[in-house]
């Protein structure tokens, strides 16, 4: 049994302990949080010691899972890691690449695996149409959020952005070779729409468009192949395939069972630990599209400065 501690009593913090509660082979050993009075009652409500001090929850866990990206447990990263603890990271603690590196090296020297907590690629979705979507020509990538949300902050538009690049990137493993990108202030002063066009030195071209000011939600890429197009529709739950045979137009549905992405993750997670492999988005995955995503942001700021 794998123990891991929780750093973070909030909402995310109680959804991570019960996805790892439905992973065999997991368990959580106890929790730690800044607000004492906070972490007490997510413990006691999740029925898991707290403990007051985070070294002390170092000492009983195999692994140490952060789920808020706060400065202060940020700053604990190093001493987990030279405690030689595996770490599942929040994508937003990933702030540059020099940062990223360094958490490599550190990683790589005490034999400690690190996984950033993007979701999105373990979704049943996705899953489902690997087999279909090898070297794709075009990608065609929606995220549409309702203006309702409330997503206000360049912060927020950037962890959009970086979710996207990663499903990306993971499809199309491939180098960057030209970008594009444009936004528009639609409300205020913040970039409300992102439409970005990326080149990749194998010949495949994406479009990806994210839209915060949406009156309905749409999360949704369109691969495209030679007599063949992919649909994987995140926000419908469903896949579907579109070929030319013969001659005629076929469609067909693919199946995409509900999965819970949190919880594939995690034993995602153990498994690169119990067999010492790779995980499957790690530091070096973060930091490419998270630095693709801050590329495009600035382009825009020049863009707009420019005038």
């Amino acid at each position: 049994m794998l123990n891991i501690g929780l750093l973070g009593a909030d909402l995310i913090g109680k959804q991570h302990a019960q996805a790892i509660h439905e992973v065999n082979g997991l368990r959580v050993c106890g929790v730690f949080d800044p607000d004492t009075r906070n972490g007490k009652e997510i413990a006691k409500e999740l029925n898991i010691p707290f403990f007051n001090n985070p070294l002390d929850l170092i000492e009983r866990s195999d692994a140490l899972d952060i789920t808020t990206a706060t400065d202060f447990l940020f700053s604990l990263v190093p001493g987990f890691l030279k405690a030689s603890r595996h770490l599942l990271l929040p994508p937003e603690i990933l702030k540059s690449k020099v940062l990223g590196d360094h958490l490599l090296k550190l990683s790589q020297e005490a034999k400690a695996k690190i996984q950033i907590g993007y979701t999105d690629r373990f979704h049943s979705v996705l899953l489902s149409s690997i087999p279909f979507i090898e070297n794709p020509l075009f990608i065609d990538a929606q995220h549409y959020i309702p203006f309702t949300a409330g997503i206000k902050s360049e912060a927020e538009l950037e962890m959009i952005m970086t979710r996207n690049i990663d499903i990306i990137y993971s499809i199309v493993k491939a180098n960057i070779k030209r970008i594009h990108a444009t936004g528009v202030n639609v409300f205020g002063s913040k970039t409300d729409i992102v439409n970005a066009h990326l080149e990749f030195d194998n010949g495949t071209n994406v479009n990806l468009t994210i839209n915060l000011v949406a009156q309905e939600y749409v999360h949704r890429f369109q691969f495209f192949k030679t007599n063949t197009k992919v649909e994987c529709d995140f926000g419908n739950q469903s896949s579907k395939v579109v070929e030319i045979k013969n001659g005629e137009l076929t469609s067909r549905t693919l199946n995409t069972p509900p999965n819970y992405p949190l919880k594939e993750a995690f034993n995602s997670f153990y498994q690169s630990i119990i067999y010492n492999s790779d995980p499957v988005i790690g530091i070096s995955e973060g930091c490419q599209a998270k630095d693709l995503a801050q590329r495009l942001l600035e382009k825009i700021k020049i863009i707009s400065q420019n005038g």
